[in-house]
């Protein structure tokens, strides 16, 4: 869980920098 929080706050944070809130898996 703790693994997948801190790769969720990167990833995250790239995909809304792109313009709008996506989920990219």
């Amino acid at each position: 869980m703790s693994l997948i929080n801190t790769q969720v706050q990167p990833f995250k944070t790239q995909a809304f920098h792109n313009g709008k809130f996506i989920e990219v898996t």
